[in-house]
């Protein structure tokens, strides 16, 4: 039935895969996580929403607990490859993993007490669902094949559009259709840009020597098509421009938990894919070049598209995702800089725009519970006097708002600064027109940002109240804490920003 060839080849392959299983042990761990939720729920069935919570948030901290010794590990060994050199074990996908599992204990923690935790509509399958993000995410950060790339980013996206849908309304199976057709689109454009460079170089193995000599030898116009089309699948997962359509009807569509998890994990992945497929192109001359000037449109495009779309937007959740579109450019920036001070600052944003978006996202849930009319919940305007009214609320949202936007005193506009020196660097090495025009209007487009994120302060704190609003429920003692957690390091971050950037001894790109 088999070669001679192939069964000689079989069984050296089937150890090389059982001496792989030590590197994803995290990845073992969450899927023994899936199934104890799972048989949890099949015996406790409604009764064990708290008590699958509760393990699911224990085992979330515990394989982070994890992944730090996976981290050691990778400081102190040179990088391994894994299940037959599809995945890379080293300190930058490690470090990602990280980003992933704060970013899913967050949403757990600010879902509770919020009208998606409390409604009718909350299902035991969020747990799951959740699970399988993070599982698909971890892979996304650690894939060097092509193969591999893609069904990572099919688990992620198949899970993501089930999610969307979680309110079970009409909004949100519109926002979950839509995702779902962009994402199948984009799915197969990628997909097909996989089979071209396939073709050329007859290897799935983006690390591979091999791989990069044969992209080498593809003329120049065939190999830009097939990396754009290939990119394009990232570009989805990142909402950059011009794949980042399905963005507001998504946000506006799920829960707030929801959509912060959105705005930062998917995102964080795309990221650390667009750099290793980036860092496989950059030994090439010409190709390389070309390549790079695509990258810096579609960061000019996102910014632009991100910052100007948000101005008119006066649901706070569609301002949100539009402002995600915006933040995505400004992390473009770091990847098209091809510099060591652009790739520490991808990290170094990343993990200050966590505590900004979750922290603006729980005080959006907190604020809707205290509107009366369930289809203002979500609307500026119902935002009136609110600062006045609850002036801890009010100065917290002020200073997310100022991170967001990267003023001082917050660690935004350290984060912002080191993109545009990295940017700036780039530009004196390589005398680019294109960086140039990136580096003025990425600074326009700061101060355009200023115009719609002061909107909301402008709102609680400026406005004539309205009379109509009235108070259905003030956050507990938990949200405040919870708050404070995410915002204060906001301001401690940009007196201490050396807390942050020691990242950069730890993660070798």
């Amino acid at each position: 039935m088999f070669s001679e060839s192939l069964k000689k080849l079989l069984p050296e392959q089937l150890q090389q895969i059982t001496e792989s299983l030590a590197y994803v042990f995290p990845e073992f761990a969450l899927l023994g996580l899936f199934l104890i939720l799972l048989l949890g729920d099949l015996i406790f069935k409604n009764k064990a929403k708290w008590g699958l919570f509760i393990i699911l948030l224990v085992g979330l901290i515990g394989i982070f607990a994890l992944s730090i010794n996976q981290f050691s590990f990778c400081q102190c060994q040179e990088v391994q490859t894994s299940f037959l050199g599809m995945i890379q074990i080293d300190s930058l996908g490690v470090f990602f993993k990280f980003i992933f599992l704060l970013s899913a204990i967050l949403t757990l923690l600010i879902a509770l007490k919020t009208n998606f935790w409390e409604s009718t509509h909350f299902k035991n399958e969020f747990f799951y669902l959740l699970i399988a993000l993070v599982l698909g995410l971890n892979i996304m950060a650690m894939s060097v094949n092509l193969l591999m790339i893609y069904i990572a980013i099919e688990l992620v996206s198949i899970s993501s559009y089930v999610l969307v849908f979680f309110h079970f309304n009409k909004e949100s199976s519109e926002g979950s259709l839509k995702y779902l057709i962009f994402g199948a689109v984009s799915s197969a454009v990628m997909l097909y840009g996989m089979s071209w460079i396939y073709g050329f170089t007859g290897s799935l193995f983006i690390n591979d020597p091999d791989f990069i000599n044969h992209l080498s030898q593809t003329p120049t116009f065939p190999l830009l098509l097939a990396l754009f089309l290939t990119f394009g699948g990232l570009f989805f997962k990142l909402a950059a421009v011009p794949f980042h359509i399905w963005t507001p009807d998504a946000y506006q569509a799920a829960p707030s938990p929801i959509v912060a998890f959105f705005s930062i994990a998917p995102k964080a992945a795309g990221l650390v894919l667009a750099f290793r497929l980036y860092q496989s192109i950059t030994v090439l001359s010409i190709q390389e070049f070309e390549f790079q000037s695509i990258m810096i449109i579609v960061a000019l495009a996102t910014i632009i598209v991100g910052n100007f779309g948000a101005l008119s937007q006066k649901n706070v959740k569609r301002l949100m995702a539009y402002s995600s579109i915006a933040h995505i450019g400004f992390l473009l920036i770091g990847l098209v800089a091809e510099n060591e001070l652009g790739h520490n600052s991808i990290l170094f944003y990343l993990l200050t725009y966590i505590l900004m978006n979750f922290g603006a996202f729980l005080l959006i849930e907190v604020l809707a519970n205290m509107i009366e009319n369930p289809s203002d919940k979500y609307q500026l305007a119902a935002y009136t006097g609110l600062g006045r009214k609850y002036p801890l609320l009010g100065v917290l949202f002020s200073i997310i708002v100022l991170a967001l936007i990267g003023l001082p005193p917050t660690v935004g506009f350290t984060a912002k600064f080191f993109l545009f020196t990295a940017l700036w660097d780039a530009y004196q090495n390589s005398s680019e027109l294109l960086l140039l025009i990136l580096f003025v209007i990425g600074l326009f487009n700061v101060v355009v940002s200023l115009f719609y994120y002061l909107k909301i302060p402008y709102f609680m704190f400026f406005k004539k109240e309205n009379s109509n609003g009235q108070q259905i429920q003030l956050p507990s003692i938990f949200q405040r804490l919870l708050l404070l957690g995410l915002s204060l390091p906001l301001i401690l971050f940009f007196i201490f920003p050396q807390v942050l950037t020691q990242v950069w001894d730890w993660v070798r790109f």
